[in-house]
């Protein structure tokens, strides 16, 4: 996605360090973002692309406080029910983190808050998003921001086909991120490939939490793929994989088939937005974590019938 010129001229100022006061950054990137015209589809825009203008300004740190300092942000590590909040008055911003979660995920709360901070206008009467509209957003702008797309498409390209999860996962320790936006980026990286990413985890239904079983979790990748959240494995045919899942320790690598898969296919035409496919998927994951393992599988589907 190209720079404006507006952009280009805040990258150039930021000059890899910091010259002017967090305050005047703040100020230039509001203006760049609700700069006329602010419709929902170029304020979404605007925020994405300035996640290169912002990296710059970041501080080499794996501790939080310091890291961030050089945006002007406090961040306070407190225990609460809630992942991250955020205060963003006029020369004030703290971002709240919960400090019973793993660095890595504190780390992309605060990024995360970053967004909903710079998304604040007091001129506007009504946000041109949705709660949840602005939830993705927001996920979306952190995931761009601390996951650096050269990095990311070089590790990719490396692997000469599918990448291997065990690759994915040696990544999210170098850019110190968590599995889920790492496989987010990855899955837009891989969106015209016939591959997908699949995190899933073993739990329950949220109706029925005693039914434990690998349940969809997220899938990224494939553009037109579609896998139903909280759906089992097993029920969508990718039963040896689960299968294999279950009886493995922590930090296995699997590889297989599995040959009669159902994946849901969608955005395909105007006239017909969605269908299935079936057939035989290749499958390589690793399974991490010992009282809640997740499985981590990058799903090859060039052999389904009608993909």
């Amino acid at each position: 996605m190209p720079q404006t010129r507006s952009e280009k001229t805040l990258v150039s100022r930021a000059g890899g360090q910091p010259r002017r006061s967090p305050e005047s950054l703040w100020s230039e990137l509001r203006a760049e973002i609700w700069k006329s015209p602010a419709d929902r589809r170029e304020i979404a825009s605007r925020l994405l692309r300035l996640t290169g203008v912002i990296r710059p300004w970041l501080v080499d740190s794996r501790v939080l406080a310091e890291e961030w300092a050089g945006l002007g942000i406090e961040v306070r590590s407190v225990r609460m029910r809630a992942r991250g909040l955020c205060s963003g008055g006029e020369g004030s911003r703290v971002v709240f983190v919960n400090a019973g979660d793993p660095y890595e995920v504190q780390r992309f709360t605060v990024a995360h808050e970053v967004a909903h901070m710079l998304l604040v206008n007091q001129r506007v009467r009504r946000m041109p998003f949705s709660p949840r509209e602005e939830e993705s957003l927001c996920e979306r702008f952190a995931g761009r921001l601390l996951i650096d797309r050269e990095v990311l498409g070089g590790a990719l390209s490396e692997a000469g086909g599918p990448p291997h999860p065990e690759r994915l996962l040696r990544l999210c320790g170098r850019l110190r991120v968590n599995v889920r936006p790492l496989q987010i980026a990855a899955g837009e990286e891989l969106a015209d490939s016939p591959y997908c990413v699949l995190l899933a985890r073993y739990r329950g239904h949220w109706r029925r939490p005693q039914e434990l079983a690998f349940r969809v979790e997220s899938v990224a990748g494939a553009r037109h793929a579609y896998l139903p959240q909280h759906q089992r494995l097993v029920s969508i045919g990718l039963t040896q994989l689960a299968g294999q899942a279950e009886e493995a320790d922590h930090g296995a690598l699997l590889e297989g088939s599995d040959r009669e898969v159902a994946i849901g296919l969608r955005g395909l035409s105007s006239e017909r937005t969605s269908s299935t496919a079936w057939g035989r998927i290749g499958w390589r994951a690793t399974v991490q974590g010992k009282k809640a393992p997740f499985l981590l599988a990058v799903l090859d589907l060039s052999a389904l019938t009608r993909w």
